[in-house]
């Protein structure tokens, strides 16, 4: 079961994935307990899944103090779907240079174990990361690694296969940033190719998205609109949403333009409306919370931003409540408890619970 289900998620087929993931991890928990290899292994495969579908909170508690064990040591599909969740989780509110880091730090150890295929997805989230930062020199170095894989792997059978079409759509992306659109086009067929002949949606819609961007580029309008509906039936189909998402908001007002397409079916339009509303609450990260006006309405101090459940935890630190009695209150792990007080520290600078709560009280957010 917990095989079918990681084949569900290397298909993109996310939806189901989320289905037999959630009936999956509730029995491994019972049988074996939270931090069991069956748990953590079905837990990876279910955060993965509810991190597409842009459910953040319940990846974050599903992944909280089990994902770094599973990259660590485990299967080779179910390391790399935990190293790169964690990443792109991360990014969502740590600093770019500790998550870059901690890709260089997966690559090096993957490379170890062998791992190329892992460690060219390593790099091309580098290389992602590296150009949504604006640092071009440093994604271009990263490049020239992945180029050595792929060179190598060029011919390869197997999963190594996938090497070539990551390292496609990463120099499509260097290309795109040295505005040279035809040469972004003239990289991306491995990925298609590989996108098609083996079945992997994720990859599909973003070859499709990245060939939009260089056909605006050129003012091919016809071919940019076509490409964008071929990535929304594929993501309404199979429920993708960060694929979508993670591209950034120059893709995002691309799809926007194609709003009322005739080629989208009334399940892609729908796709897209729930996109474009995720887009609008700052590219599908929760819409901060924080205290309130005098007419009830929300405020957001000092550029804070606190995700539903760390709002839930620092109140309940309050009444001084120990990790544990929260954990009970909410009904999740004392593990998952830690890890969201470190991030509230975190994200306030502080350096105690004390702290935090005398913060929360100047703010209005509790009494």
């Amino acid at each position: 079961e917990g095989s079918r289900a990681l084949l569900y998620l290397t298909e993109g087929k996310v939806r189901e994935t989320a289905r037999i993931g959630a009936e999956l991890v509730v029995v491994a928990e019972a049988l074996h307990g939270r931090r069991s290899v069956s748990a953590s292994v079905t837990a990876t495969t279910l955060g993965d899944a509810y991190y597409e579908l842009d459910r953040i909170e319940e990846a974050r508690e599903l992944l909280a103090n089990r994902a770094r064990l599973v990259m660590q040591a485990s299967m080779p599909p179910v390391m790399l779907s935990a190293a790169l969740v964690t990443a792109r989780l991360d990014s969502l509110h740590a600093a770019p240079e500790a998550v870059l880091g901690f890709l260089e730090a997966q690559a090096a150890h993957y490379q170890g174990l062998g791992l190329h295929r892992l460690v060219a997805w390593m790099q091309a989230e580098q290389v992602r990361m590296l150009l949504k930062a604006g640092q071009k020199v440093r994604a271009a170095g990263v490049m020239a690694r992945l180029d050595e894989l792929d060179t190598l792997h060029r011919h390869a059978d197997g999963v190594r296969a996938e090497i070539p079409a990551v390292a496609a759509l990463a120099r499509a992306r260097i290309a795109l940033a040295a505005n040279d659109p035809n040469g972004a086009l003239s990289a991306l067929p491995p990925a298609r190719e590989h996108a098609r002949q083996y079945g992997r949606a994720r990859m599909q819609v973003v070859e499709h998205l990245l060939a939009a961007l260089a056909l605006d580029d050129l003012k091919r309008v016809d071919e940019t609109s076509g490409r964008l509906v071929d990535a929304l039936r594929i993501a309404s189909r199979f429920g993708l949403l960060r694929t979508l998402l993670d591209e950034g908001p120059r893709a995002g007002a691309l799809l926007a333009g194609v709003r009322g397409d005739a080629r989208l079916d009334e399940a892609a339009s729908a796709h897209l409306d729930d996109l474009l509303s995720r887009m609008r609450t700052a590219g599908g990260s929760p819409a901060p919370l924080c205290g309130r006006d005098s007419r009830g309405g929300s405020v957001l101090p000092d550029g804070v931003s606190l995700t539903p459940r760390e709002l839930e935890i620092l109140g309940l630190i309050a009444p001084a409540m120990t990790n544990k009695r929260i954990a009970l209150t909410l009904h999740i792990s004392l593990d998952t408890v830690k890890w969201n007080v470190r991030n509230i520290l975190t994200k306030l600078d502080l350096s105690s619970r004390y702290d935090a709560m005398s913060w929360a009280r100047k703010q209005g957010l509790i009494e």
